[in-house]
């Protein structure tokens, strides 16, 4: 018994300098990205880094206004968010509760096996292949863009998310008891029904994670994007190239020095910032269980 207490105890001093490490690395990189952007975020000040429209860092004087990039990131987020979702979960639904079981072997099977493929090729693919239909079908609305546009930016992290989406909500679907299909069938409902009205209801704490870590993918999602978005740092609009912010990072970094790096250090706070954000409104949003208790009415009732 000692040496299983032992044991025991060992484990749980590992386990607990693990979790501590994870969560001082957490905080260390935090810190970090704090001390080199607060810096340039204050001189510039918040308020105009913020709701700035012009980033113009090589200019005398800098401007460095994030507005244009921060929203290029929340429509793109929002917008591909919203289409994997749709596309996702319908797949994921169909594919367990209505087709055969070998289709849905393969569905799940090409999900698994297209989670693995590299982002980067999926921006290969954006580049030589969204980019030119974007601009073949909207040959008025491209215009000077090329096809490289916002429209692009949504269709690719659409095609990222995907795979995602249908493995995660699957997953959701299938940790939903069986008696409660059997119940639904005895009610005299359909298999449609049932897929859509007893199990995807039932899985939809497990269906609004996966719309979390969507929404945190495409926040964070740099190379691939960078390939189909133009970008033109300017106000988004559905047809014209445009920065987000994890691009404006990864495309000036390289030659950036003194206040432009600041600054692009400051986008991370803000980029850190709105992923946090948005992970933690989406739970708040579409997992009830999250959301605090009302308080009740002090006095007796009527």
């Amino acid at each position: 018994m000692s040496g299983k207490r032992a044991r025991e105890r060992f484990l749980s001093i590992w386990w607990c300098l693990c979790a501590g490490l994870s969560v001082l690395l957490i905080f260390l990189t935090a810190l970090y990205l704090f001390h080199e952007g607060a810096p340039a975020i204050l001189r510039t000040g918040p308020a105009r880094f913020l709701f700035g429209t012009v980033w113009e860092p090589l200019s005398e004087p800098a401007r460095f206004g994030v507005l244009p990039m921060l929203a290029a990131s929340a429509w793109a987020t929002a917008a591909s968010v919203a289409l994997a979702y749709l596309l996702g979960v319908l797949t994921a639904v169909c594919a367990k509760a209505l087709c055969p079981r070998w289709l849905s072997a393969v569905i799940f099977g090409l999900s698994e096996l297209l989670l693995a493929v590299p982002s980067v090729i999926f921006g290969l693919v954006g580049l030589f292949c969204l980019v030119p239909a974007v601009a073949a079908l909207f040959p008025r609305e491209a215009g000077a863009s090329g096809g490289a546009s916002l429209l692009a930016v949504i269709l690719l992290l659409t095609l990222i998310l995907l795979p995602g989406m249908i493995s995660r909500s699957a997953g959701a679907l299938g940790a939903v008891s069986p008696a409660l299909s059997e119940a639904s069938f005895a009610l005299g409902a359909g298999k449609a029904q049932t897929a859509l009205h007893a199990l995807l209801p039932a899985a939809s704490s497990g269906v609004a994670a996966a719309v979390v870590a969507a929404a945190a993918q495409a926040v964070g999602e740099s190379m691939a994007v960078v390939m189909v978005c133009g970008n033109v740092a300017q106000m988004p609009r559905l047809f014209s190239g445009v920065r987000l912010l994890t691009t404006a990072v990864v495309t000036e970094m390289g030659y950036s020095t003194g206040g432009h790096r600041a600054a692009l250090f400051g986008v991370g706070i803000v980029l850190l910032t709105l992923a946090l954000f948005l992970g933690r409104l989406l739970a708040l949003i579409l997992v009830p269980g999250r959301r605090p208790p009302r308080r009740a009415r002090r006095g007796n009732p009527g």
